[in-house]
């Protein structure tokens, strides 16, 4: 298949294009290198430097590549940083996914998966959530990941032909074996900054509330390895079908609390971690954990990797 993927040069896609190369597909990257990790890439793999927002660069992107399928990643994708930029998070995340989609029309480019987020559930007051819980949006990164994925119905209604799959990721953690903690500690967050913490005694993690409603007063996350969200990502280019616009959840199905990670940190290097107290994230949710049984029964998917098992071990 000839995939092109938008934002290949960023935590998931420099993971997932070698994932697809290995598995016979011709792979074309677009990416604005706004946030990019310096990795190298298989050589087989066509790069173009394009803002998605640029119409008539990607109209020409498409007319110099024959592409089959395209796996939509570029987006602004942390909810604190899309509260202090608002305006530039809806440009990219939601001017960029309708650029994308005119651009595919005009191609006659039909099937799309898209990187959507569990950020559109807000704060359910149950977990775990499936797809069929109602969006509530508590920023503007999750705002825009809903309504891009709006935009994507809107094409599924308006051209027959058209189908996609929207993956609602949890949180993808973890790296490739031998995956530096330097070069993927922006994208992984938590725990490659719990490792740091353990092994130096000056660093500490802030917990960012400890009154929140769960178990231990810390926030819950479902962690998913990268490796499985690339499996998710491949086997929804396989049951992408003509007229339908599908919703997966792609998550763990398991919830970990903050001071959970930490403790299983600390065991896995030893060192106890040193913690600081501050106030509540703004646009974070209290707990959310998937319910994953759409994957397993729309994408023969599930989870093959724990995060206490692997995450840990490729950062300590």
């Amino acid at each position: 298949m000839r995939i092109l993927v938008t934002g290949g040069r960023g935590y998931l896609g420099t993971h997932l294009v070698p994932r697809l190369v290995g598995n016979g597909h011709d792979v074309t990257i677009v990416d604005s290198l706004r946030r990019s990790l310096d990795v190298e890439l298989p050589a087989s793999v066509e790069f173009y430097q394009i803002d998605i927002r640029d119409a008539s660069a990607m109209a020409e992107c498409f007319a110099a590549r024959p592409v089959d399928a395209v796996v939509h990643l570029a987006a602004m994708t942390f909810p604190g940083e899309s509260i202090e930029q608002p305006d530039e998070c809806r440009s990219i995340n939601l001017e960029g996914t309708r650029t994308l989609l005119e651009a595919m029309h005009t191609a006659g480019v039909r099937h799309l998966v898209f990187a959507s987020s569990c950020a559109v559930y807000g704060s359910p007051e149950n977990y775990p959530v499936d797809e069929n819980s109602p969006g509530n949006p508590e920023s503007p990164y999750a705002e825009t990941k809903l309504a891009a994925e709006a935009e994507i119905a809107v094409s599924g209604k308006s051209t027959p032909d058209f189908g996609a799959v929207n993956l609602r990721f949890f949180n993808i953690a973890g790296g490739n074996s031998g995956a530096s903690i330097e070069r993927f500690s922006a994208a992984t967050r938590l725990i490659p900054a719990a490792v740091r913490a353990a092994r130096d005694p000056g660093s500490s993690i802030l917990i960012r509330g400890t009154d929140w409603p769960t178990p231990d007063g810390t926030p819950v996350r479902d962690y998913v390895h990268i490796e499985d969200a690339c499996r998710g990502v491949e086997l929804a280019l396989t049951v992408v079908s003509p007229g339908q616009v599908q919703t997966v959840n792609i998550g763990s199905g398991i919830g970990t609390s903050l001071r959970e990670v930490l403790l299983a940190v600390e065991g896995a290097v030893g060192q106890t971690i040193s913690t600081k107290v501050g106030p509540r994230g703004e646009g974070e949710a209290a707990a959310i954990v998937a319910d994953i049984s759409r994957a397993r029964e729309v994408l023969g998917w599930q989870p093959n990797k724990l995060w206490s098992e692997e995450l840990i071990q490729q950062t300590s």
